[in-house]
């Protein structure tokens, strides 16, 4: 049993160095905020891993703010709206906006906090093979995962 435990505290030790031996700010660093991203970073945190997440538009992804799920919303309102004789965009578009700000709270921002991700708004951009940049802070990290969609 010591020897597995020993064996885990080598393995989390060495994750936070490159192979030169160098530490790094954090185990991974993430770039996006969708699914996958989501997906990604907590399995790293439930690895006991040290994850950050950077954005520069809105927390979600594309299915959630402007893609699968508020085009399915006005779908199906506007099919509900067209069978009662009574369409009404505003109604529908209200509708979408509420059901998506849920959503992002729900499903993605309250997961920051739960998670232990740490998150930073801004346009990343890699600046070396452990080095992110934003705005005109580097963040060094063992992984950078580019999880910008499809």
């Amino acid at each position: 049993m010591e020897s597995k435990l020993a064996l885990s505290e080598t393995a989390v030790d060495s994750s936070r160095r490159d192979g030169a031996g160098m530490r790094h700010d954090w185990d991974l660093v993430v770039i996006g905020s969708g699914g996958a991203a989501f997906a990604a970073a907590i399995t790293a945190r439930e690895l006991g891993r040290r994850v950050l997440m950077f954005e520069h538009g809105t927390t979600g992804g594309t299915c959630l703010n402007v893609g699968c799920i508020p085009s399915k919303v006005l779908l199906v309102r506007s099919e509900r709206a067209r069978l009662a004789g009574e369409p009404t965009l505003r109604e529908a578009l209200a509708a979408k906006r509420e059901l998506v700000d849920r959503m992002q709270q729900t499903k993605y921002l309250d997961l920051l906090e739960e998670h232990a991700i740490a998150f930073r708004s801004g346009h990343a951009r890699v600046t070396g093979p452990h080095t992110v940049t934003i705005d005109d802070d580097d963040v060094t990290a063992h992984a950078i995962l580019i999880a910008v969609g499809a």
